[in-house]
């Protein structure tokens, strides 16, 4: 599960996982370094975030078992994980660990991670003003990115809890210098 990058032509697509989500009137907004992408980053990143909202987490946890993804329910100090291999597992597991976020992976044949997609309910914007705010990317299927103030927010919250990475240091200049050319009309 350490890996920083997956093999990701065995992964759902982003249009593909918000048609899926869409088609069963799940709400979601992209955040994190994809949601960056979206915005015109080319930072790498293996995994896909999306903020949720925390009364769609049994039916979050249905489709993502849906897709062949699990959730981790350990991880010992060798690495080695232990996987909820049927989503009654993952959703007992979530419900009684009260978690801020899900994390999802897919493995292939051997077991080896190559994708992960985290749908996270716990933001410093509460979920409904992140939609309000959002960006419409695309119609068909309608994705929606969250906005640059909030994406900036989130970022600073990391850093300020002592979770940020070099890498959100980074998010924050690309989507300092997106502020300023909105702000410059350029």
């Amino acid at each position: 599960m350490g890996k920083d990058a997956f093999d990701v032509s065995k992964a759902i697509s982003p249009v593909a996982l918000i048609q899926h989500f869409n088609d069963h009137r799940i709400p979601l907004v992209l955040i994190g370094a994809k949601a960056c992408n979206v915005l015109g980053s080319s930072r790498l990143s293996g995994d896909m975030d999306w903020a949720a909202r925390i009364v769609d987490a049994d039916q979050i946890i249905d489709l993502m078992y849906e897709l062949d993804y699990r959730m981790p329910l350990s991880v010992d100090s060798n690495q080695n994980v232990t996987w909820a291999e049927k989503k009654t597992v993952a959703k007992n597991y979530a419900n009684r660990a009260k978690l801020g976020a899900l994390n999802f992976y897919l493995r292939d044949e051997q077991g080896e991670v190559i994708d992960q997609i985290d749908f996270v309910f716990e933001n410093p914007v509460p979920f409904a003003i992140l939609k309000r705010d959002a960006a419409i990317v695309s119609e068909n299927p309608r994705l929606a990115c969250a906005s640059v103030d909030h994406l900036i927010q989130m970022k600073e919250k990391r850093i300020a809890e002592g979770k940020g990475k070099d890498t959100d240091h980074t998010d924050i200049q690309f989507l300092q210098k997106v502020k300023s050319k909105k702000k410059g009309g350029k």
